[in-house]
């Protein structure tokens, strides 16, 4: 009888910040995970760890996959974990909303490997790929900016022929 030892990347849980709106239509969402190798050999260097929005809170190979949080570039021992502090940026045309967001270790996307990607098992024969995968929801708000009353003061006249316009109002979130 062989019995067969492999490495096992074993996601943590998965913390995820408040996401901010920017300026160009995107949303940057900051998150923070930890992967431990519970395998008994060392993860030999080479995966990525990947994210994932989601929509109906299931990963499937539709789910918008556009950063790749961290590259390991190293092996990673029995036991041993590293942890992840990155930014997600999701695309220009992202809406508003409630989401799903997956961090997969060894994971891929369509960028490194075609249309099936996002469900793959990636690069790593591992014990068990059923631990390679965290989840949370997330929100994603624009800001809606409005502005109150506006009073305008005394106008006057300055040498240069140019007006001084003076001009109080209020800008709300």
């Amino acid at each position: 009888t062989v019995t067969l030892v492999r490495p096992d990347l074993c996601i943590g849980s998965l913390t995820v910040g408040t996401s901010t709106a920017n300026a160009n239509g995107s949303f940057a969402i900051p998150v923070t995970y930890t992967v431990t190798n519970v395998g008994s050999v060392s993860a030999p260097n080479g995966w990525w760890d990947i994210g994932y929005l989601s929509a109906d809170g299931v990963l499937d190979n539709a789910d918008q996959s556009n950063t790749n949080l961290h590259t390991r570039t190293s092996s990673l021992a029995p036991g041993a974990s590293y942890t992840v502090t990155a930014t997600f940026t999701t695309s220009t045309s992202t809406a508003p909303g409630s989401y799903t967001f997956f961090v997969k270790t060894d994971g891929h996307n369509s960028w490194t490997t075609g249309a099936n990607a996002n469900t793959s098992n990636g690069n790593m024969v591992e014990a068990s790929e059923a631990n390679n995968l965290a989840s949370a929801t997330v929100t994603l708000v624009r800001p809606a900016l409005s502005i109150g009353s506006m009073t305008v003061g005394t106008i006057t006249a300055n040498a240069n022929g140019s007006f001084a316009i003076p001009v109080t109002y209020t800008v709300t979130n």
